[in-house]
């Protein structure tokens, strides 16, 4: 796996430390993910003698899915004798490589998503003492799942963008409606969801009838192994901000007619299988009626009755901007690693530094709304 030897005894640092062993994981079980190589002799040696290897796969770093959180890598020799290993690991984001050598297994060690682990058999002594002389054999790499579920594939992804950014007279046009949209959908794109499979409706076309009946096309096609989304960016119009009824909060559309929260409520808590529900606007958490729930995450960018706030010289709203641009396709959430934030990632990383943004500003300080769902879904590998 690679030309350069490694030294067995006294040369590896280790930076990895164990994690408690996972005790209801087992061979066959949906927590665990295997992935295996086969090897003849040895890919490094003690003493700086190199020893030709081949290793058959995997021929490059295999990476850590992204609701994936431990690692165990172990070997099998044909002689039956103890292998000396050399994981190397680098976190998702990093370009440092860090090193642990183990002997037989390394028992279950903490990854963070995306990164990468690349094992390779040392022939020497074992950290233990142990002589190691691989001579053929397999080494196993099992990723454990922080949550048990199968990932949709993308002909089981389905997903609504609404954004908003010119309205008919006399409604002022938003900042972030358009850019909004167009952050979201590119982060969809690069995780592999289907163009058409993305019901995109855009200023003049998201009309209040054009929303609702986006919003009964995605229960439509949620299933009980489907993954939806359900994204809104734009006005949003309560009685004393607006030309709006009282007693509720309404998603403002682009012919200036109010759809209550509680209609929007009704349609999307039908949403059958897992679903994200991300709704940008000014008191947006109102909206989450009978919406969130094990399954179905909510997002809102401020809490009921508060403001929400866009920054120009992005072309999007704060909540948005840093949640799926700046978190997700920028990859500020995972240390510079574009496209490998979880969903629990872009969201932690919008409710943290979206207060920062906003803290002094005339209507308050920004703060924004999740309930239900789970922290460990992904965009690329969703739960369905």
């Amino acid at each position: 796996m690679r030309a350069s030897a490694r030294s067995v005894a006294g040369a590896a640092v280790v930076v990895l430390t164990a994690a408690a062993p996972v005790t209801s994981a087992h061979a066959g079980s949906p927590d665990l993910r295997t992935v295996t190589a086969r090897y003849t002799l040895a890919g490094g040696a003690a003493g700086g003698a190199g020893l030709p290897t081949a290793l058959v796969a995997p021929s490059s770093p295999v990476a850590s899915h992204g609701n994936e959180d431990r690692v165990r890598v172990s070997a099998a020799d044909a002689t039956g004798g103890p292998t000396a290993i050399e994981i190397d690991y680098t976190p998702a984001g990093a370009t440092q490589q860090r090193s642990i050598v183990v002997c037989g297994s390394s028992g279950w060690l903490p990854v963070q998503p995306g990164s990468s682990v690349r094992p390779t058999p040392l022939a020497g002594r074992c950290p233990d003492g142990r002589v190691s002389v691989p001579t053929q054999g397999t080494i196993s790499i099992t990723f454990h799942r922080a949550v048990s579920y199968d990932a949709a594939v993308p002909a089981k992804r389905w997903a609504v963008i609404i954004g908003i950014r010119s309205y008919a007279a006399p409604t002022e046009p938003t900042y972030g409606g358009a850019g909004d949209a167009n952050a979201v959908r590119s982060a969809l794109l690069h995780a592999g969801w289907l163009p058409d499979h993305i019901l995109d409706i855009r200023d003049h076309a998201a009309t209040a009838s054009a929303i609702e009946r986006a919003m009964t096309w995605l229960v439509q096609h949620s299933g009980p192994d489907t993954f939806t989304l359900f994204h809104y960016s734009g006005h949003v119009c309560i009685q004393s901000r607006g030309p709006c009824g009282a007693h509720h909060t309404y998603l403002w559309s682009t012919d200036n007619r109010f759809i209550p929260e509680t209609a929007v409520g009704a349609s999307l808590s039908k949403l059958r299988g897992h679903a994200w529900v991300d709704i940008a606007g000014c008191e947006a958490g109102a909206f989450n009626v009978r919406i969130s729930s094990k399954t179905r995450l909510f997002t809102a960018s401020s809490q009921p009755g508060r403001t929400s706030y866009e920054e120009p010289s992005w072309h999007e709203s704060v909540w948005a901007g840093l949640t799926w641009d700046q978190a997700y396709l920028q990859g500020a959430a995972t240390g510079g690693a574009a496209y490998r934030a979880t969903i629990g990632q872009m969201v932690a990383y919008g409710v943290r530094n979206t207060p920062l943004m906003t803290e002094g500003a005339q209507a308050g300080t920004q703060h924004p709304y999740t309930a239900g769902g789970s922290k460990n879904w992904a965009l690329s590998a969703p739960p369905g």
